[in-house]
């Protein structure tokens, strides 16, 4: 790991192997109850962010890998995938932006009924799906007040929207 300013960069090295895959690997990080940004980004790995703490923005990307994050609040979130499955818990409180990109990728948000949502989705090959009772405007779909706006892109891959 280094620190770059008031940033904390953790990178893992591999050696090469030329029979068989390298080593499963474990990094569990304890953050403290309140960030202001948190980046993530992560190769031929899976991530799981669980715990109930309090993020103003976050911002995750992966490949080859599949992204779940649990309970989270926040109130700007960014989620990139290429060749992974992304799934999303919302935490209490739902954020007001939700970005999603994702390329042979499909995202699941789990989203409680009290909170709204407004979700648009531009996809070559995907639809959306929600289990919630919505309301077409125009390419959106709105449910309850339409507070959090959900903006996904996607290349073969969909949005489906569940009740948590």
């Amino acid at each position: 790991y280094r620190i770059e300013g008031r940033k904390l960069v953790i990178v893992q090295t591999t050696k090469s192997y030329w029979f068989g895959s390298a080593p499963s690997k474990n990094l569990q990080l304890t953050l403290p109850p309140m960030l202001y940004a948190l980046t993530l980004e992560a190769v031929s790995a899976d991530v799981t962010m669980t715990g109930s703490f309090t993020i103003h923005e976050v911002d995750m990307e992966t490949v080859s890998g599949r992204l779940d994050v649990n309970e989270l609040s926040c109130n700007e979130l960014s989620m990139e995938s290429v060749s992974g499955r992304m799934d999303l818990t919302v935490g209490k409180t739902a954020p007001k932006q939700i970005d999603v990109s994702a390329v042979s990728a499909n995202v699941t948000i789990y989203w409680p009924e009290s909170e709204g949502f407004t979700a648009e989705m531009e996809a070559v090959s995907g639809s959306t799906y929600s289990e919630f009772s919505t309301l077409s405007h125009g390419d959106s779909i709105v449910y309850g007040s339409g507070a959090c706006e959900i903006d996904c892109e996607s290349v073969s891959g969909d949005l489906n929207i569940l009740k948590k």
